[in-house]
C-alpha cells in the first residue's frame, strides 16, 4: 500500500513539472528572496513561500534522498506511457524544487510541496488545463477528471483541481498559486475512506 500511495505522488508531482501557469497573488507585506523551507520535528516552514505545516507525531517525512527516488520513479512511469519523452526530462533540470513529501502512519493520506520556474503570460486556468491532459494521456491509469475551482488558504487563492482513480477509490487535489514566479503547488492524495483526515491535513496549513 505504501508504494502505491508513493507512485501515485511521484505521478502528480512529475505531472505538475510539464505543465506551466500561474494564479492570482495576494497582497505582499515584503518580497522575500526564493529559498526552501524546513523541518524542526513535526513542524514545517518556509518563510518564502509564506507557508506553514503541522502534521502528526508518527507522520512519514520524506528525506531528499527519498523525494528525488519517488520523483524519479513518476518520470520513468510517464516516459513509459509516452507522456513524457527525454527531451522534456532534460527541460525539467533546474526549473523544479521539492520541498516536502509526508504520508501519515498508514500511508493513506500524502500531501507534498513543490516550486517551478514558470514562463511568463500563463493563467492558473491554462496550467491546470495543462495538468488535466497529462491525467487523460495515462493509459496506466483510469484518471477522473473534475472541474477546476478556487480555495482559500491561509490567506491566499489557490486554483484547484479534484482528481480520482481506482472508480473513486484514491482521491487527489491539486492547489496552485503563483509566487515571485514560480508556480507553488500542494498535492493531496488520500484513500476515500479518509477523506476527514486529509481534510484536518490541509487545515494545519498556516501563515508561519
Amino acid at each position: 500500500m505504501r508504494f502505491r500511495a508513493l507512485r501515485l505522488t511521484a505521478l502528480l508531482l512529475a505531472l505538475l513539472l510539464i505543465a506551466a501557469g500561474c494564479s492570482s497573488k495576494p497582497k505582499e507585506a515584503e518580497k522575500k528572496p526564493f529559498g526552501l523551507g524546513s523541518w524542526e520535528g513535526t513542524t514545517f516552514v518556509n518563510e518564502w513561500f509564506d507557508l506553514k505545516l503541522t502534521v502528526p507525531e508518527k507522520s512519514q517525512i520524506l528525506t531528499k534522498e527519498q523525494i528525488a527516488q519517488v520523483n524519479g520513479a513518476g518520470q520513468d512511469v510517464l516516459v513509459e506511457d509516452g507522456v513524457l519523452d527525454e527531451k522534456d526530462l532534460e527541460k525539467l533540470e533546474g526549473t523544479t524544487f521539492y520541498d516536502f513529501y509526508v504520508f501519515n502512519e498508514d500511508s493513506t493520506v500524502s500531501m507534498s510541496l513543490g516550486y517551478e520556474k514558470m514562463p511568463s503570460g500563463m493563467t492558473a486556468s491554462a496550467y491546470l488545463a495543462s495538468i488535466k491532459n497529462q491525467l487523460k494521456s495515462l493509459t496506466s491509469m483510469q484518471y477522473e477528471i473534475g472541474d477546476t475551482s478556487k480555495t482559500e488558504l491561509a490567506g491566499y487563492t489557490y486554483h484547484t483541481l479534484q482528481a480520482s482513480m481506482y472508480e473513486g477509490y484514491v482521491q487527489q487535489r491539486y492547489l496552485v498559486r503563483e509566487q515571485d514566479g514560480f508556480a507553488g503547488f500542494l498535492i493531496l492524495t488520500y484513500q476515500n475512506v479518509k477523506a476527514d483526515e486529509a481534510e484536518k491535513l490541509l487545515e494545519n496549513v498556516t501563515k508561519p
